[in-house]
């Protein structure tokens, strides 16, 4: 009888620590106490929609940094990121496209010819072109994007939209997106990781910043919350208050 008591203990005794092992190892929510990132330097024409894009030549990307195969790895993410927007047709540039829109060079010489441009409108069909260039960089913890890019319209040369801004992984603002952005569209995906996965990986960290920029040529941008703010990771339940660019 003693020793039948001896192991109802021993297993009640390891069933309650499993038990406070999984609660601290399972996570149902995140708190974020201070501000999170919002991209605000950047640009939308007002009339975009009279613009009527609806197919985007992305240029080659130009690599302003220190790592020179940088947007090798960047590029094919952003792209990825872009098309999951669903706001207009993302089209890769390649062969001889890639060669001509690589001769515009608008980032250094801040200036391209129309005609140029609406050669390749006619040429590839598109209704705009998006040049980026990488203004800052780092994959090593804590990671760092820093990106310049515009949006022209091919016939009349006009710029629809623009951004530039710097994703700083070591400001306490990026690191609260980082982790909204990875309980909100990684976790289930990835359940094995935590959010600190988004400062070490710079190809979480890019699909991060992709996806934040890819927000601001929506219909309108809707920026994170700023305010104290506590998600729950199951329900996904969102409380973001912010009035349209375009009501």
């Amino acid at each position: 009888m003693l020793r039948v008591c001896m192991f109802l203990c021993l297993g009640l005794l390891l069933f309650t620590t499993g038990c406070g092992l999984m609660q601290n190892t399972v996570k149902t929510y995140y708190n974020v106490t201070d501000s999170v990132f919002v991209a605000t330097n950047y640009f939308i024409h007002p009339e975009f929609e009279d613009f009527k894009i609806r197919r985007v030549l992305i240029a080659p990307f130009s690599n302003e940094t220190g790592f020179h195969n940088a947007q090798d790895t960047l590029e094919p993410i952003f792209i990825s990121e872009w098309i999951k927007v669903n706001r207009f047709e993302v089209i890769p540039s390649t062969g001889d496209a890639r060669k001509q829109l690589e001769s515009f060079d608008i980032r250094e010489k801040g200036t391209f010819y129309k005609m140029h441009l609406y050669d390749i409108a006619k040429r590839y069909n598109v209704d705009a072109v998006m040049f980026v260039a990488l203004t800052s960089y780092s994959p090593y913890e804590p990671c760092r994007i820093g990106i310049n890019a515009q949006l022209i319209h091919t016939y009349s040369g006009v710029v629809v939209w623009g951004l530039n801004e710097i994703y700083d992984g070591s400001q306490r603002n990026v690191e609260n997106l980082a982790t909204q952005y990875y309980y909100e569209n990684v976790r289930f995906s990835h359940p094995l990781d935590d959010w600190e996965i988004m400062m070490i990986s710079i190809r979480y960290f890019t699909q991060m910043v992709a996806f934040d920029v890819g927000g601001t040529f929506k219909d309108y941008y809707v920026p994170p919350r700023l305010d104290k703010t506590i998600v729950n990771a199951v329900n996904l339940e969102k409380k973001i208050s912010a009035k349209p660019l375009f009501p």
